[in-house]
């Protein structure tokens, strides 16, 4: 009889990358990262009509906003905004507004938080990868296709009251990109593939660094960086500038494959079972306090059938399933024990 100990999620890691938008929501579903239009899948297809795509009213607009833009903290201190990756949960916002810090705090506008670390950065384009280590969330923005100077855009602004994005918490941009560099950090370091607004702004009126720029259908065009004018060079003149899609995408490819959010444990052992009229994982055993016992799965009686909906044959079609999560969410199983079916709720964690 196979069994397996689900409390290896580091072999099942590559898993989270093709996480979907659980079933029965409205938002889109776009599958990986890959074919969401930020990496090289996308460069293979025919690219839609940014025309064809209708505006999203302001109401829709500003609940993609407060879903996806995350507030992101230094020791309590918010530095920037960070835009969700849609199917991912991962945060991109701009590297130069962390001062150097692997670990950050990210609040949404739901009042939730979450620990995250800077496990991918590139100083010639000043993006961060922001990964969450528990609580992750998979809604939040695809790439855009449209041309930045024919569209309307909308930039995320922090609320009145300090929330890092509330519903109304957005405003029209009302630039549009003129071109394409030069510019620079304020250490000096040359950004490549960077696009400006056509408008001057005063330094009250650039938008807060990693703040997404977002076309009329929701998707997300640039990315704002902090950046001095190239041609002033003994001081930093501050403008207004973004780090475009190509940057993006570019950015997004070169990420190490262990840039991903930890796997969630479940914390049972499990083998395969097959009565003749129910299939599923028997829990065989589970770990004192894990995430099965606290949940109420008892083993020697209660097999998983299904994770969130998706039947589950096997240890390892379980183990990947749970994988897909991240500590901190709630997963829903479904169990039959004693002639009978039920829902039970696991919170997963980390693997001890």
């Amino acid at each position: 009889m196979r069994r397996l100990l689900l409390s290896l999620p580091l072999l099942l890691l590559p898993s989270i990358a093709l996480a979907q938008p659980k079933a029965g929501t409205d938002a889109p579903k776009p599958g990986p990262v890959m074919d969401a239009g930020y990496g090289t899948a996308a460069a293979n297809v025919a690219k839609p009509d940014p025309s064809a795509k209708p505006r999203l009213p302001e109401a829709q607009l500003a609940d993609l906003v407060s879903r996806g833009v995350v507030g992101v903290y230094v020791q309590g201190k918010r530095v920037a905004l960070g835009a969700v990756l849609h199917g991912d949960g991962r945060v991109l916002t701009a590297l130069s507004a962390l001062g150097g810090a692997s670990d950050v705090e990210l609040r949404r506008a739901d009042g939730s938080r979450a620990p995250a670390k800077v496990l991918h950065r590139d100083a010639n384009v000043d993006l961060a990868l922001l990964v969450p280590q528990s609580g992750v969330r998979r809604e939040g923005f695809l790439a855009s296709e449209a041309d930045p100077a024919s569209v309307p855009l909308t930039i995320p602004r922090p609320a009145a009251s300090g929330k890092p994005a509330q519903a109304d918490a957005f405003a029209l941009a009302r630039q549009v990109f003129k071109k394409k560099g030069p510019g620079r950090n304020a250490s000096g370091i040359p950004l490549t593939d960077l696009v400006q607004f056509s408008d001057a702004a005063t330094a009250t009126e650039l938008p807060l660094p990693g703040a997404p720029l977002v076309d009329g259908g929701g998707s997300v065009i640039a990315i704002a960086i902090p950046a001095c004018d190239s041609e002033k060079t003994a001081s930093c003149t501050k403008i207004a500038a973004a780090a475009g899609i190509g940057a993006i995408r570019s950015f997004l490819r070169s990420a190490p494959a262990s840039a991903v959010p930890p796997a969630g444990w479940l914390g049972i052992v499990g083998a395969s079972s097959n009565d003749g009229r129910v299939y599923g994982v028997r829990v065989v055993a589970v770990a004192p306090q894990g995430p099965a016992e606290r949940g109420g799965l008892l083993a020697g009686n209660d097999l998983v059938v299904a994770v969130e909906g998706h039947p589950v044959e096997t240890p390892e079609g379980l183990g990947a399933s749970i994988a897909g999560h991240a500590p901190g969410e709630v997963v829903k199983l479904l169990v039959f024990g004693q002639n009978t079916y039920r829902e039970v709720a696991v919170t997963l964690r980390a693997a001890p």
